[in-house]
C-alpha cells in the first residue's frame, strides 16, 4: 500500500477538512474489521486521516513529507477519566488548566457536564481537538512611484526574497514536546503554587523548531531557504498614496504557521520644478506660483510640467487668460486638469494654481528703484488705455 498518506486516502493535497472526512467515512465504513475487513489496512487509513485532519500535523507532514514525525507532534495526553495529567496539591505538572488539570466541578461531575456514553465522546473530541494554525507576520514594503506614474498608472516589477523554513531541519520541539506551550509555576506560599500556561519560547508556539545541521544539502546549516520570486505589480490611473496591493502567502514563513502576505504600499513622490511645485490633493493637483509685483499687472506666461502631458510637452498657463489681475494668496482653478479618478478614469479632478505675490523691499523713492517704478507706471497707463 502507497505510503502517502494522500493517497492512502484517495484525495488530492489541496483537499479540504470536510473532504478528508467524507473520504475517510467512506473508506472506513467499507474497510472496518466487524464487516470482514483488513485490520492492517483499516488502522493505515485511520493513521492517515489522524495526520491529515489535524492542521499542524498535515503542515509537517506537507513540509516533511515524514508521517512519523507529524505524529509525533501530539498535544497533552487525556486520561481515561477525560481530564489531562497534572501533579496534585498544588505542584507543577504538564497540565493545561488549573492545579488538577481540569475545572474540579467537572472532575467530580459537579456542575459540569454529565458523564455518559453520549457526552463522553464530545468531551473528548474537546480537548483532543486542535486550534487552527496561527498565521505568521505580514511584510510590508514602500514602492515609490512619480506622479506622472500615478497619473497614467504603471506596471513595476519587483524581485522579493521569501525565506523559508528548511523541511528537511524540522523537528519536534524537544523544549515542549511539540506541544507549543510550556507550564510554569510559582510558589505563592508554603505549598501553594500558581501555575500558568504560556507559549514555548524555543519554537515559538509551533510546537517545532530547526536543528540546522550544517551537513545539510539544502539550507547548509541556516535552518532556512532564500526563494527569490519576481513579481508584477499593476498601478491603475489615479491610484493615490496609500494605495495597497496584497501578495498572499509571499510575507513571513514560520514552522507550524500559515505564511504572512507582502503588502505592497504606493508613495507619490510630488513634482518639482524650479519654483515651481505640484503637489496633489485627493482628485485634484495643487500648484504654487510666485509671481513679481510688475507681472501681476502685465501678465506673465507659465510653463508646467503637468504629469497628464508628455515628458518634453510642457503645459501652459497664461494669467492674462484669467481675466484679472492676480492678487496675493489668490488661487485660480482650472477644471478637468487633475487626477483620474480612479475606475473612471474619463473624468478628472480640477488644478488648482495659487500665486505669492513678490512686492518690492525697497523704497521706492530711491533712485535704484526709479527705474521700475516708471515700468510699472508706463505699464498701468498702456493697460487703461487698451481697455
Amino acid at each position: 500500500m502507497s505510503s502517502n498518506l494522500y493517497q492512502i486516502l484517495g484525495v488530492g493535497k489541496q483537499a479540504s477538512v470536510e473532504e478528508i472526512k467524507k473520504q475517510y467515512k467512506k473508506l472506513a465504513k467499507d474497510n472496518h474489521p466487524d464487516k470482514g475487513g483488513d485490520a492492517d489496512k483499516f488502522k493505515t487509513i485511520s493513521d492517515a486521516y489522524e495526520t491529515l485532519s489535524d492542521p499542524k500535523k498535515r503542515n509537517i507532514y506537507d513540509m516533511t513529507g515524514d508521517a512519523a514525525r507529524a505524529s509525533q507532534n501530539r498535544g497533552p495526553q487525556t486520561s481515561p477519566f477525560g481530564f489531562q495529567s497534572a501533579s496534585f496539591f498544588g505542584h507543577p505538572g504538564p497540565s493545561a488548566g488549573g492545579p488538577f488539570g481540569e475545572d474540579i466541578f467537572r472532575m467530580f461531575n459537579m456542575g459540569g457536564p454529565r458523564s455518559g456514553p453520549g457526552n463522553q465522546h464530545q468531551h473528548q473530541h474537546q480537548h483532543q481537538q486542535q486550534p487552527p494554525p496561527r498565521k505568521a507576520s505580514d511584510k510590508v514594503y514602500e514602492l515609490k512611484i512619480t506622479l506622472r506614474e500615478a497619473f497614467t498608472g504603471v506596471t513595476k516589477k519587483l524581485n522579493v526574497s521569501i525565506n523559508k523554513p528548511c523541511a528537511k531541519c524540522v523537528i519536534v520541539c524537544p523544549e515542549c514536546n511539540g506541544q507549543g506551550r510550556v507550564t510554569i509555576s510559582k510558589m505563592i506560599s508554603h505549598g501553594m503554587y500558581q501555575r500558568a500556561i504560556i507559549p514555548c519560547e524555543k519554537c515559538g508556539g509551533s510546537g517545532n523548531t530547526t536543528k540546522k545541521e550544517k551537513d545539510c544539502f539544502d539550507c547548509k546549516g541556516n535552518g532556512e531557504l532564500d526563494e527569490k520570486r519576481t513579481i508584477s505589480i499593476d498601478i491603475p490611473p489615479g491610484a493615490d498614496t496609500e494605495y495597497k496591493k496584497v501578495f498572499n502567502g509571499l510575507g513571513v514563513h514560520a514552522i507550524g504557521q500559515t505564511p504572512g502576505n507582502l503588502i505592497i504600499v504606493v508613495k507619490i513622490i510630488p513634482v518639482k520644478q524650479g519654483t515651481v511645485r505640484i503637489d496633489r490633493m485627493g482628485h485634484n493637483l495643487s500648484c504654487k506660483m510666485q509671481i513679481t509685483f510688475l507681472e501681476t499687472i502685465v501678465g506673465k506666461e507659465y510653463k508646467i510640467d503637468h504629469p497628464g502631458h508628455a515628458e518634453d510637452s510642457l503645459y501652459t498657463v497664461n494669467t492674462l487668460d484669467f481675466g484679472e489681475i492676480v492678487g496675493n494668496n489668490r488661487t485660480f482653478t482650472i477644471k478637468g486638469k487633475g487626477m483620474p479618478i480612479q475606475g473612471d478614469p474619463r473624468k478628472h479632478g480640477d488644478l488648482h494654481l495659487m500665486f505669492n505675490v513678490m512686492y518690492p523691499k525697497t523704497n521706492p523713492s530711491t533712485r535704484k528703484d526709479a527705474g521700475v517704478m516708471k515700468e510699472i507706471s508706463d505699464a498701468i497707463k498702456k493697460l487703461l488705455v487698451t481697455s
